[in-house]
């Protein structure tokens, strides 16, 4: 009996553990000469160590700046995790296992490390979030999330990925920008980032514009109809025509939109620090790479081998790790090196 009271005296604070022990173990001890079992000493003991009320650990009050830091690291991690799954329209891959061993398990390693995060970083900021306005902005963040679940639903009636999931990322995108509206906040005033920022996107959108249209479609393996069917040959030539006059679309909207991104680019960083500012020219960048991959992918389905395999499903998940990366470090304040770097003092080494 005395191990059963001796782990029933355990369980109980230190400052009352040795005396209820002791005691516990000279009642067994005597318990035959006061007419009692030794047994019932120890279902008494564990008794008491089952109901003792035992005070629950005090959980240390956050400071100010602690609060602070927790709430803008929430709003990093939201803003993060929704532009994530926004960039992953269309939801449509190309990878497969290929002879590249470390790549494969790069690859496999990240998207399931993405995937965890895009899941769990909006739980997270919902939790450490404080104030209204960004409660709102995280809220809506949050909400913006779920766009690859609502588009694999497949509530949309097309057949077409892109047209399919379209209204369900614009809406998406909708929310992002209405939370970025609630959170926006001049910081300072700049010029030279944002002119190299705006630079920067119009250079990558015309490298792609240029690359896309005048050299990797226009060079496509022409597709030959191998079935002797007149009426089946039609409807094969206006689908073929269709497509061709969709992609001509697709390059002129994508050339729009990387215009109009600089212009913003140059627009919101004036008003911006020139670290924050680089922040952005960086994020919009990326932004920038991930719609050039949207729309090679395009070419891609259209007919395979259009271009390398690189530049598809590679460029946008190195995209991908490296928007949350900046955003997570501009917006919440995330340092991925140690705050506090020792420095080299000239001629330390030779004293020392």
């Amino acid at each position: 009996m005395s191990i059963v009271i001796r782990a029933a005296a355990r369980t109980l604070p230190p400052a009352m553990r040795d005396r209820y022990r002791e005691q516990w173990l000279a009642d067994a001890r005597d318990a035959r000469e006061n007419g009692l079992r030794p047994a019932s000493i120890a279902v008494a003991a564990l008794t008491f160590a089952a109901t003792y009320e035992r005070p629950l650990p005090s959980r240390p009050v956050p400071s100010a700046e602690q609060s602070e830091r927790r709430s803008r690291l929430a709003l990093g991690l939201a803003l993060s995790a929704a532009l994530l799954s926004l960039s992953q329209y269309p939801r449509v891959g190309f990878s497969g296992l290929t002879s590249i061993v470390v790549w494969d398990f790069v690859d496999f390693f990240l998207g399931m490390l993405l995937l965890a995060y895009a899941v769990l970083a909006p739980i997270v900021a919902l939790v450490w979030v404080r104030g209204l306005r960004a409660r709102w902005a995280v809220a809506l963040l949050a909400l913006a999330t779920t766009a690859p679940v609502v588009a694999a639903l497949g509530l949309s009636f097309s057949d077409d990925a892109y047209l399919r999931d379209a209204p369900v990322f614009a809406v998406a995108a909708l929310l992002i920008a209405v939370a970025c509206g609630l959170l926006w906040r001049p910081t300072g005033s700049s010029l030279r980032a944002p002119i190299v920022g705006a630079v920067l996107v119009w250079a990558v959108t015309a490298l792609g514009v240029i690359y896309g249209a005048v050299i990797a479609w226009p060079a496509r393996t022409p597709l030959n109809f191998g079935e002797e069917n007149a009426a089946l040959y039609e409807e094969w030539i206006r689908l073929k025509l269709q497509f061709e006059a969709l992609v001509t679309q697709v390059f002129w909207v994508w050339a729009i939109a990387g215009f109009v991104l600089g212009v913003l680019v140059f627009v919101v960083g004036r008003r911006l620090s020139e670290r924050d500012a680089a922040a952005l020219v960086i994020a919009a960048t990326a932004i920038s790479l991930l719609g050039a991959s949207g729309v090679f992918g395009l070419l891609e389905l259209g007919m395979s081998g259009t271009v390398p395999e690189v530049l598809l499903d590679p460029l946008r998940l190195i995209v991908q790790v490296l928007l949350v990366a900046v955003v997570l470090v501009a917006v919440g304040g995330v340092r991925f090196t140690p705050a506090n770097v020792a420095r080299r003092v000239p001629g330390q080494a030779r004293e020392s």
